[in-house]
């Protein structure tokens, strides 16, 4: 007599639901992974366009206006949200007028609206959608007040604090990444408060 091979019932049992065990755990956590990627992606992004464009302002030796814009792929871009998740421009302002004006001001460059589920929003600027690098680097004052630091908060969209990222911006136009100063797991914008999503 052959002696028969293979799987009994209680043996597939067995291994689907190990295999579903391990499913369970593995998707929540590929999620989570993909998520604090995105974000990542997002700061790496803000923090090199911020670079270059205080960078811009100095080689040129002009006003660069780096600004939130819903039309940034638009022949004519706009300044005209505070919500830069939606994009961004920035561009010399060669007439200082602070408005992208396409026959006389140089487009530097484009960044579209950004994937669902991430907001970036700033804080303590003058303007909350836009800032303004003079040639010497330094971000301008458009208010009066003296003061024209403020900080890009990137959120997951799911106002989970504790999550955020953050970029802080000196008067004096030198970035930073926001730290957690009095270690309650929420990063501190650069007044030392903390920061807060939408």
């Amino acid at each position: 007599m052959k002696k028969q091979r293979g799987l009994t019932l209680i043996e597939l049992m067995v291994t689907l639901a190990v295999f579903a065990l391990l499913v369970g755990i593995g998707v929540p956590s590929l999620t989570s992974m993909s998520e604090g990627n995105r974000m990542v992606s997002q700061y790496n992004r803000l923090l090199g366009d911020l670079s270059v464009a205080r960078s811009e302002a100095m080689k040129r030796g002009v006003n660069v206006v780096m600004c939130a814009s819903n039309n940034s792929t638009a022949t004519t871009p706009t300044c005209n949200t505070t919500q830069w998740e939606l994009g961004w421009i920035y561009f010399a302002d060669i007439n200082n007028d602070g408005v992208f004006s396409s026959g006389t001001d140089t487009l530097l460059a484009i960044n579209e609206a950004q994937r669902a589920g991430i907001t970036i929003r700033t804080t303590d600027f003058d303007s909350a959608g836009v800032i303004r690098y003079q040639p010497n680097g330094a971000v301008r004052d458009t208010d009066g007040d003296g003061d024209s630091d403020g900080t890009f908060i990137i959120c997951d969209g799911k106002s989970n604090t504790q999550k955020a990222r953050a970029v802080n911006i000196s008067t004096i136009g030198r970035l930073s990444k926001a730290k957690d100063t009095d270690a309650d797991k929420t990063v501190n914008d650069v007044n030392g408060v903390n920061v807060t999503c939408p």
